[in-house]
This record gives C-alpha cells, structure tokens and sequence, in this order.
C-alpha cells in the first residue's frame, strides 16, 4: 500500500511540473481599470495590458502560440499583472467582458489605441513604460517587457514633439514656420519606413492628419506670391488640396514653375492629376461602369477634363480610366492574367514616367492603401510598383516583353533603394530576383536576393523578419530550380 501511494505521489509531482513547466501566461480578471491600478499598487507590480478584439488575427495568434509559451509564461507571471481588454463589443460577450463597457472609450483615447493588438506595460499610476503594436513571437515579446522594468526607463510619446507644437502654435507661443518645417520633416522621415505599426496603430497618422490641417490652415493666411517655396510646394503638393482651394493655383495652370521650384519634373501635373481623379474620374466612371460592356462612354470623361484643364490631361485620364476598367472587367475566375491591364500599367509608366502609379489607386493593387495620405511620394511610388510587378507579372504573365519592362521598373526602384537605404530593399530584391529567375538569369537572381539579405543581417530593425524569411525561401528554391509560380494558364 506504501508502494501505491509513494507512486501516485511521484505521478502527481510529474504532472505538477508537467503542468507548471506548460502553463503560460496567468491573465487575471478585474471588473475595471481602477481595480488593475490597485492591484498593482498592492503587489508593487508593472501591468501589462492586452488590448485586444474578437475579430482581429493577430490577436488570436499571440493568444494560441505566445501566450500560452512556458518562457513567457514564467517571466510575465513573476514581474507584471496581466490582464486582457476586449475592445470591440460582439453578443456572445460574457458578463465579465460586458463590465468593461463603459470603460472601453475612455481607455482607448488615453492610450491613444488604434490597431491591435497593442501591448502595454504602465505603472500602478497608470503611465506607460513600454508598448509594442501588433504581433510579437516569444523572445521579442520578453524583450519588450525586459524594457519596462528598467528604472531608468521613460517611454517617450511617438511624435510628442509634434503635438506639443501644434498646442504652442494655437496658443500663440509659437509661429506657422515651425509648422511648415515639421510637417516637412514628418515627411521626409516616413521615406524609409516598412514598419506600419508606427504609423497606423499608435495615433500617428492621425496626428499627421492633425499636423497638416493645421499648416494648410495657415498657409492660406499667407500672401500667395510667398508660397513659392520647395517645402511649401512639397508639402501641399503631397497631402493634396481640391480644386477649390485657393492653394491649388499653386500648381496650375503654370506647372513648369512649381517643377522646377521643386526639382522634380511631372510634379505639379501629378497634383492636378489627383485631382481630377477625386472629381472626376471616379464620378464618371461610376456612372457608367455598369454599361461598359455596351460601350464605355469615354467621350464623356474626356470632355468633362478637358473643359476644366486641357487635352493634356484628358488624354491621360482616358488612358488611366481604360487601365482601371481592364482591372475591373476581368474575370478572375478563370485566367488570372490580364494582358490589358498589364500593357496599360506599362505603357502608362514608359510614356508618363513612374509617378504615374499614383495618379489613380485603382489601377495599381496594394490592399487597401491610399497612396495620398501625405508621406514621402518616391516611396509610396516604388512600392506600387513593386507590387505590380509581383502579383501580375511575377504570378501571372509569361510575356518576355512585359516581364522585362518589369525588371527595368524593379532595377530602377532598386536604385533607389540603395540610394536611401531602406528597408524596403529586402522584399524588393526578392521581387526583383523572382522576375530574374523567371527570365531565366537564375544567376544574376541568386545575387540579388543574397544582397537583400545581406542588407537584412546590417541592419536590424523590426518588421525585417518576414522579408528574410521569404527571400530565404525563394533562394533555396532557386538555387534548386524550383519554379515559383503557377504554369496552369501559361499557354
């Protein structure tokens, strides 16, 4: 009998430690923030918060595979109170989710909340020490939290400078030319940036939002001959203006002057172009598309554009519009490739230069991105670009014509890439050595790719990781010669 119960002992010890070396991270359950607050206070205990909703994927990943991590688990049990936040609101919700209701609001705009999940660690005073938007694996996660816990550590508001700028300026401690220099800089430092946590999930593209209403606003109280300046231009030119704002006469009808201010030909024509977008194109071709298959009435955009600008530009909106309608028309149920929309997107880039891309969002795919929400336009270009060439030439066309005027689009955001040292450059070569590989310069595409990865190793911000691990798998399968994409509609 002594023999049984010394057995079942050691079996109960097993599963104990079986269980303890599995278990992950213990969220507790409060019923509101204040609780959370004291409880940290009590325990002289950091929190860390899981913001988090029923709906988003990311969510449920680090709730499947981080969360339940033994490490992880270990660490975030012994130095922080853990407590998840259900942000969205569904009818399954139970009691204990129904009584953060009320504090939903006010917890979302005092940590400035805008993606998920958003990770927070904060002090029992409710300030924050740390925070990462969006997914993180284990280590990364214990790292972020390893940050927190420093004493000497001071979470600095990202772009805190800015807000405190537009506050001194509608208080009057400060003038429209810091205005102007800010929201130029915030531009030129978003060139670079792969990292779209930053910009969509901690506030800032709406403080880029604030920040540029603002400038506009003063820059419509100053004298118009003194607008003629490169900032300036950039700046408004960027974020764009509607015809009926008195900053459009900027940039037309003398867009020569605005061009060379700028030093950049096609810029102004680039504004205007947008602009008949908003206006007109997208009108127009909503009012008819339903009978294109009947005939497209082009005549009617073409007249309506050139009324209000000139022949210039209705020429191009008509080739913009038929591009677009070949995208839109195209059954993708059955070949996916798409020789008029591709020769469109082509002919437009070769006889318009590359910044025609961002003329008309529909033309050119990049999920659900609107190119013009200010930010730095040979980035957001290339990035179009990039995309076209990798999911409608890479993925689907066989033509060598059009796969080479893919690689000299590709060669020359490559180009500037290098230039600029952006991240970009990882997903880029890998694209890039792709189209390579599919021209049959396997070689030449083994290089490419290897010198993204290369760039990869020298520099190791976040957001890098699922760019090298593509291209790894794209070189591997290269170098075994693989074919990386579908042959079924080849002929």
């Amino acid at each position: 009998m002594k023999k049984i119960k010394l057995v079942l002992v050691l079996c109960g010890l097993v599963v104990a430690c079986f269980a303890q070396e599995k278990k992950g991270i213990n969220f507790r359950s409060f019923d509101n923030w204040r609780g959370v607050l004291d409880a940290s206070t009590k325990e002289n205990k950091p929190i860390f918060v899981d913001f988090y909703t029923t709906w988003c994927g990311p969510c449920k990943k680090m709730e499947q595979v981080v969360y339940t991590d033994s490490a992880v688990g270990f660490y975030f049990n012994k130095h922080f109170i853990s407590v998840k936040i259900q942000m969205d609101k569904t009818s399954k919700d139970s009691e204990q989710v129904q009584k953060w209701y009320n504090e939903i609001a006010m917890l979302e705009k005092k940590y400035e909340i805008t993606g998920y999940p958003a990770l927070l660690f904060i002090s029992s005073k409710g300030n924050v020490l740390n925070r990462y938007d969006g997914y993180q694996k284990p280590k990364a996660l214990i790292e972020t939290a390893s940050l927190a816990l420093k004493p000497e550590q001071k979470y600095v508001r990202p772009g805190g400078k800015y807000y405190d700028l537009i506050n001194n300026y509608h208080q009057g401690r400060t003038d429209g030319i810091e205005l102007i220099r800010s929201l130029y800089e915030f531009q030129k430092n978003d060139k670079n940036s792969v990292n779209y946590k930053t910009i969509y999930f901690t506030g800032i593209e709406r403080l880029k939002d604030t920040l540029t209403l603002t400038t506009l606003s003063y820059l419509r109280k100053r004298p118009f001959s003194s607008l003629f300046q490169k900032e300036i231009l950039e700046i408004v030119g960027t974020v764009g203006v509607s015809s009926k704002d008195p900053l459009f006469q900027l940039f037309y009808p003398d867009t020569d002057k605005v061009d060379k201010i700028v030093g950049k030909n096609g810029f102004a024509r680039l504004v205007v172009d947008r602009v008949i977008r908003n206006e007109h194109f997208k009108k127009i071709v909503n009012a008819h598309f339903a009978s294109y298959k009947s005939g497209f009435n082009w005549d009617s955009l073409y007249n309506v554009v050139k009324s209000h600008y000139n022949e210039d530009y209705a020429i191009r909106a008509i080739k913009a519009a038929k591009t677009m309608v070949a995208y839109q028309t195209h059954d993708m149920r059955g070949n996916p490739y798409n020789p008029l929309y591709i020769n469109g997107i082509i002919n437009m880039v070769k006889t318009y230069g590359p910044n025609v891309v961002l003329i008309y969002e529909p033309v050119v795919k990049f999920g659900s991105m609107e190119p013009f929400k200010g930010g730095n336009l040979d980035k957001l270009q290339n990035i179009l670009i990039e995309a076209f060439c990798n999911e409608d030439l890479l993925r689907n066309s066989f033509d060598q014509t059009q796969l080479h005027a893919g690689l000299k689009m590709m060669d020359d955001i490559m180009n500037w890439a290098r230039e600029n040292k952006s991240e970009w450059l990882v997903d880029w070569s890998n694209t890039y050595g792709c189209l390579l590989y599919k021209t049959g310069q396997k070689e030449k595409a083994i290089s490419i790719i290897q010198e993204g990865l290369n760039f990869a190793k020298q520099h190791k911000e976040s957001g890098l990781d699922v760019f090298t691990e593509k291209s790894m798998q794209s070189l591997a399968k290269i170098k075994d010669g693989k074919i990386l994409w579908s042959e079924k509609w080849k002929n």
